[in-house]
């Protein structure tokens, strides 16, 4: 674990509390600085690394510790990534994973209105916004920040911090498309019992278990035949919510699904950087998560699954090494949105994959193994 400052407390403390704060951390002359002078003196202390319980001896006057500087300090985990679904998307989203000195400057910081879905890390709640690239952080102190959940659509306000690529939010105008002023935090009924779904959703002459993982092989594009209209078309009759995920998908496939306005799309086109794609499948799989919690219907659509297998791989691999155990959680993430329960209410994946792969090993053994097939 490592310490990291809370910017928040640090500029409520009183100049006393500044000075001694300052001597721990090394920063020379305190008294002689203004109040200004010493939390940006604090701010550039902590961010150069400089650890509470430094075990170097620091020159200068002998200082003691006050006990109302010990709630000041953020507990951040900086041990090596463990084989779990939170920590992989917080370690591979961020890249490096650290959360300290977000607000050391909120003051006339450049504006913009930025969406995306929130994500719930620690003690951190943040999205990326895909239009900027660039990641948004919710203040603690927000009104709605312990109503936010993980998986929650938001449009807000951002501002500019001094932490390149990272802004924080001045104000949410949005929660799940409704008014942040009218939206309320229902917390989920744990009530309902699982089942087994048996339940089918019938489209283009082809059926899928409904609240099951659903495979179907391909040898065309989806602009290149009826079935996601037809899908789409059986979803809307039964007020179930078509959640898409597609990366590296073709130019043409992209212009299809422009057409598609109520589909919740989460896309990247070929060639884009995996850091993207990466961010985006755990956007979507999120979302997926969220509406199956919040007692709604839920269909996740994968194109190409075979291409989210690829992506993981290669970006956990230029990452962290152990890149295919890695891989099996993402996918196990995936396959457990499908799940029916006793009230009705179901979530379903279908997982589409070139007809070519159906005899890939890992493929096999990882999905097609413990799923449906459709054919």
């Amino acid at each position: 674990m490592e310490q990291l400052l809370d910017i928040d407390k640090v500029q409520n403390l009183g100049i006393f509390e500044l000075r001694a704060l300052a001597r721990q951390l090394g920063v020379s002359s305190p008294t002689t600085k203004k109040r200004e002078e010493l939390v940006s003196a604090i701010v550039e202390a902590s961010a150069s690394n400089e650890k509470r319980n430094n075990s170097g001896k620091r020159k200068g006057r002998p200082y003691k510790e006050l006990s109302s500087l010990k709630d000041i300090w953020l507990e951040v985990n900086t041990e090596p990534i463990t084989t779990d679904y939170q920590n992989i998307q917080s370690y591979f989203a961020f890249e490096q994973p650290k959360f300290g000195f977000l607000a050391d400057d909120r003051v006339g910081g450049k504006i913009s209105e930025c969406q995306g879905y929130i994500r719930q890390t620690q003690n951190v709640k943040s999205f990326y916004d895909i239009k900027s690239g660039e990641w948004v952080f919710v203040r603690s102190e927000d009104p709605y920040f312990d109503a936010l959940q993980s998986g929650d659509k938001v449009k807000v306000v951002a501002k500019d911090i001094k932490t390149e690529g990272q802004k924080i939010i001045d104000e949410i105008l949005e929660i799940n498309d409704i008014k942040a002023n009218d939206y309320h935090f229902v917390e989920p009924s744990d009530d309902r019992k699982e089942v087994i779904g048996t339940e089918k959703l019938v489209f283009d002459n082809k059926y899928l278990y409904k609240g099951r993982r659903n495979t179907l092989s391909y040898d065309c594009d989806i602009y290149e035949s009826n079935e996601f209209a037809s899908l789409l078309e059986a979803c809307e009759k039964e007020n179930i919510n078509l959640i898409v995920l597609g990366l590296n998908i073709s130019f043409e496939d992209e212009i299809y699904l422009r057409q598609f306005d109520k589909v919740d799309k989460f896309v990247t086109l070929y060639g884009s950087n995996d850091y993207l794609g990466f961010n985006v499948l755990i956007d979507a799989v999120n979302y997926a998560q969220r509406l199956k919690k919040n007692n709604e219907k839920v269909l996740l659509y994968v194109v190409d699954l075979p291409e989210v297998i690829r992506l993981v791989d290669r970006y956990s691999q230029k990452n962290y090494e152990e890149n295919y155990e890695h891989t099996k959680i993402i996918l196990k993430e995936i396959m457990s949105i499908a799940q029916a329960f006793d009230d009705g209410y179901s979530s379903s994946v279908l997982m589409r994959y070139h007809k070519d792969l159906k005899n890939n090993e890992f493929l096999k053994a990882e999905v097609l193994r413990v799923s449906k097939d459709i054919n």
